[in-house]
């Protein structure tokens, strides 16, 4: 037997196998492409679970049911990696034989090479649920926050005023749908309605065709808006200031908070809602609260037919008795449907009661609305004051690669 050849065989099998070792160690690591990766990852994960919430919010409301808040306060990835080669040598037990008669020994070598990452992060979530958190959604949005939105990207002043403002004058925007016992639907309210949407349907036609432009403004150390028109004696001019009751040789209509109106002293030295605003063209704004806004969408949700028959959901009629018709109501604004089985088309969805409820990725109306929403949420959600007091739900997620 050939004892040198063997043990030169084993020498350069140790030797291939420690420059694989080196190789595999020197190659394989965790740097800076891979928090690139993670980042964008729980970027994502943490968006799409913080709208989920907020849709799952929407459909418990239209449940009647109360809503929950969780906020993520942490991320915490840790990694591991582990590189591991395992070799075999199987020593000669036969010869084979070459063509000159002579015999050597034959060496077999194995060698099988491993590398496992694992990311094991730790979430931390924390309950919204304080007193000044709850408080600021029911409290009426401040024209702070609407200026905010008026120059925060979200450029349709239809969908902010179809949605933030519950009474612009004497114009009621179905308010009747921003509490949870709307139920007896009158003609008058259905009138209201379709009075305001003719407001705000023609002030977006001028808006269009450049007759008009809304600009923020600072009355009373109060911040409003002000509708400037360029021509203010056209038709559509005139047409929006009789709809306002402002008089019709006024250039522009300040829109301001009601808060201010009600710094009045009247002759028997009660402070009472003017009757009259400090300037002509002055119209008073009852603005919706977060909560009043999520309910008033919760009619949006497409509720499943066997839900309703079983009495689950309260269904809003007119006086007549009749089933109420929210589409018309929400027609550009929100739909939110529903299905038994996970929809492959949705922008956001979440599962509720046995159903998945969703927004379609192709319903750009739905999806402005909704970012609408998250934006006012999180202005409310700012205001939580819960990170120091709150207790801490921490959550070890393990998820090997």
């Amino acid at each position: 037997m050939d004892y040198p050849r063997i043990h030169r065989t084993i020498f350069l099998y140790f030797r291939y196998l420690g420059l694989i070792v080196l190789l595999l160690t020197g190659c394989t690591s965790i740097g800076p492409r891979q928090i690139h990766l993670d980042r964008a990852r729980y970027n994502d994960i943490v968006r799409e679970t913080d709208n989920a919430q907020v849709l799952k919010n929407l459909v418990r409301l239209r449940y009647l049911e109360p809503t929950s808040h969780l906020k993520v306060t942490s991320v915490t990835a840790s990694y591991s990696l582990n590189s591991a080669l395992a070799g075999n040598v199987n020593w000669p037990v036969d010869r084979n034989t070459t063509d000159t008669g002579s015999t050597i020994p034959t060496v077999g070598v194995a060698v099988a090479p491993s590398v496992s990452y694992t990311d094991s992060p730790t979430i931390s979530y924390v309950p919204i649920d304080s007193a000044d958190f709850v408080a600021s959604l029911l409290q009426p949005i401040n024209f702070k926050q609407l200026v905010l939105l008026f120059h925060g990207g979200i450029h349709d002043h239809q969908l902010i005023m179809r949605v933030v403002i519950n009474r612009l004058g004497e114009l009621n925007n179905a308010s009747f749908a921003t509490g949870t016992n709307s139920t007896d639907i009158s003609p008058i309210d259905h009138y209201e309605y379709k009075k305001f949407l003719g407001f705000i349907n023609l002030l977006q036609k001028m808006l269009h065709e450049k007759k008009v432009r809304i600009e923020t403004i600072n009355y009373q150390k109060q911040l409003g808006l002000i509708i400037h028109f360029n021509s203010p004696y056209s038709r559509d001019a005139l047409a929006l200031k009789a709809l306002l009751k402002v008089p019709q040789n006024s250039p522009d209509i300040a829109i301001m908070d009601t808060d201010i109106a009600t710094t009045t002293v009247n002759h028997a030295g009660f402070i009472t809602i003017a009757k009259t605003a400090p300037a002509k063209n002055v119209v008073f704004a009852r603005l919706r609260s977060v909560y009043g806004i999520m309910l008033f969408l919760s009619h949006a949700v497409q509720v499943p037919e066997e839900d309703v028959k079983a009495n689950l959901v309260k269904i809003t009629k007119d006086t007549q008795g009749r089933c109420f018709d929210w589409k018309p109501l929400l027609q550009g604004v929100m739909r939110i449907y529903s299905s038994n089985k996970e929809p492959l088309d949705a922008f956001v969805k979440t599962r509720y009661n046995g159903h998945w409820f969703f927004i379609r990725a192709s319903d750009h109306n739905s999806k402005i609305t909704f970012a609408l929403l998250v934006r006012l949420t999180a202005l409310t959600s700012g205001l939580d004051g819960t990170s120091q007091a709150a207790p801490v739900l921490t959550l070890p997620v393990n998820a090997g690669h």
